[in-house]
């Protein structure tokens, strides 16, 4: 027997003793995540055979979850659902994740607007992942709800985040088969892939009786700094309610709110809606409102950007006047400032590298203006 033999086996046994407890933390949180099921109780049984663990593990590892409270346990029926402290940990993350922040005041408008439900989804894996819902007064209970997902290519918002993924994750997604969520979900490769296609031209995906018989749903993208795709933004209705002459309103106001939330989230331009690009044949009108008094040291000028074919851009100038004259100090578009749009950009930057990469950004922004001037 070598020498060495004692000591590498106590080296085995000292790996074997570090790897062990993230094994078991790994098998928990396995079995955690199963009950992201749309499901309400599992028992011990049921879950040892999703987990392909014994029932003794199972029980061990929900009595550890159940102590913490992220599982509850039905004292008749001995199933395990998901507890309080759960919903504690899922609601710090729409509490301060960004884009959550961006959208909900927003989502709120909309609803307001279009008396119909508006939702927020991102992507997750291979799904579209349901994130925020707002409820109109003409709610149609389909089952869906905030935390469900849904196969990607056969919601309408899976389809916009397709459109506008890495071109090689979307043909990736494009090639998984699309359950069928109701009689009328498309689910030909061929049919898809021209449906999101459509996606990237005009800049909205909308479907009625695929994911629900009875619903209609419209959705549009969002974007992050450099067009980056972060989620896509829809509305909700009763497939009856809404005409097919209607949808152009519903899909203006959604233009609308996206490129609100958008601008927030660090995107310089929304590609389409009123402000998007448009042909240059198109004629546009400025008109500007201002009532002022002489003593007046800060004033408004709300000024209304009228194109044909489309509905009136709103941009108000904040204007503060000083010694050298009425100097403009914020602008606000369609209802967004661009102060806190700049604000909220400055952050993520400042939050990701440093006040110093802020500053060497905004010096790499500036670098090319000053050359022109030169």
């Amino acid at each position: 027997m070598s020498a060495f033999q004692p000591v590498a086996l106590v080296a085995e046994a000292q790996t074997a003793a570090a790897t062990e407890p993230m094994k078991s933390l790994r098998t928990g949180l396995r079995l955690l995540l199963e009950f992201e099921q749309n499901q309400r109780d599992f028992g011990v049984t049921e879950l040892a055979q999703r987990c392909e663990l014994s029932k003794s593990q199972v029980s061990k590892i929900l009595s550890a979850l159940t102590d913490s409270g992220l599982i509850v346990q039905d004292p008749v029926t001995r199933t395990y659902s998901v507890g309080q402290r759960c919903y504690v940990l899922g609601s710090r993350f729409t509490t301060y994740d960004s884009l959550c922040q961006a959208a909900t005041p927003v989502m709120r408008e909309l609803l307001n607007r279009t008396g119909h439900s508006v939702r927020l989804s991102v992507p997750d894996g291979d799904q579209s992942l349901y994130l925020i819902g707002l409820e109109g007064p003409m709610f149609m209970d389909t089952g869906w709800r905030s935390g469900n997902s849904v196969p990607i290519g056969a919601s309408s918002a899976g389809r916009v985040l397709m459109a506008y993924l890495d071109p090689a994750h979307s043909k990736r997604l494009l090639e998984l088969p699309v359950p069928a969520l109701t009689p009328h979900t498309v689910r030909d490769r061929a049919k898809v892939e021209h449906l999101v296609a459509a996606v990237r031209r005009d800049g909205y995906s909308l479907q009625r009786n695929e994911t629900s018989l009875g619903l209609g749903v419209v959705s549009v993208p969002l974007f992050k700094a450099a067009q980056q795709i972060v989620g896509a933004l829809g509305l909700a209705f009763p497939a009856h309610h809404v005409t097919p002459e209607e949808e152009p309103v519903l899909i203006d106001a959604l233009h609308d709110a996206a490129r609100a939330i958008s601008q927030r989230m660090g995107c310089g331009v929304y590609p389409f809606g009123a402000a998007g690009p448009r042909p240059i044949t198109t004629t546009t009108d400025l008109v500007a409102e201002l009532e002022t008094k002489p003593t007046d040291t800060d004033v408004t000028v709300n000024v209304r950007v009228i194109q044909s074919g489309a509905q009136p851009v709103a941009i108000d100038y904040s204007m503060e006047k000083t010694s050298a004259g009425w100097k403009v100090y914020d602008v606000m578009v369609g209802g967004v400032s661009l102060v806190a749009n700049y604000r909220t950009e400055f952050t993520n930057v400042v939050r990701e590298s440093s006040i110093d990469g802020l500053i060497k950004n905004l010096q790499s922004k500036n670098r090319p203006a000053a050359q022109e001037k030169k």
